[in-house]
């Protein structure tokens, strides 16, 4: 009876969706030769931004998979076979373009115009230590709730980010990289940016220390 590996080295990737995307549209790659051996497909997607996607077993074998990318960035895609990597796996794919926004009230861009963010994290910080950047709202009257802070590394790992209401109007962004890079800070509210947002932070080597 053939084996799981001999199954896995036939499995072929084909299609654009494994070199490019555009955000908020669907891109497509095919699973050629999965059929065999009882071992089944798995996917796993990692990037700036949580990716959807569906699979599809066509009538001939081959399974389809369609994914939709939110935001711009590089992402990873991995496809396993019984829980190895199959041929071509992982592949690395560029998302480009921008999802359509709504038209903002006037009242919210009022408000989230006077939000401002300072500090020396904001455009430098070192791996594995704590970085912080002070977040004011004092102006705008924004609750904590109601501020959104995600990032985004190199490698896609999740930085350790807390959020300290300072009871005055501001609050303290601490962030904790895990890699040297390029990374990108995204602040918003109610699904909307604060002005400069996204903010691209140089994450550099160093001793690991706390610095603000």
């Amino acid at each position: 009876m053939p084996s799981y590996n001999n199954f896995r080295s036939q499995i072929e990737l084909v299609g654009e969706g494994l070199m490019r995307a555009e955000v908020g549209k669907p891109a497509v790659f095919h699973v050629l030769n999965s059929s065999g051996g009882g071992g089944c497909l798995s996917f796993s997607f990692d990037g700036p931004a949580n990716v959807e996607y569906t699979k599809t077993r066509l009538d001939d074998g081959t399974v389809e998979v369609s994914y939709i990318t939110k935001e711009a960035g590089y992402y990873e895609i991995q496809v396993f076979y019984a829980n190895v990597h199959v041929p071509g796996s992982p592949a690395f794919v560029q998302a480009t373009g921008e999802l359509p926004r709504a038209e903002i009230p006037p009242e919210l861009k009022k408000k989230i115009d006077k939000i401002r963010l300072y500090g020396r994290g904001l455009e430098s910080g070192k791996p594995l230590a704590l970085n912080k950047i002070v977040i004011d709202t004092h102006e705008a009257q924004i609750d904590k709730k109601e501020l959104k802070v995600t990032m985004s590394s190199p490698r896609r790992r999740a930085s350790i980010i807390n959020l300290d209401d300072n009871k005055d109007g501001t609050y303290t962004l601490t962030y904790k990289p895990t890699d040297p890079g390029k990374y990108k800070l995204n602040v918003e509210v109610q699904d909307t940016p604060v002005p400069g947002s996204p903010f691209n932070i140089n994450i550099r080597g160093g001793s690991i220390a706390e610095y603000f």
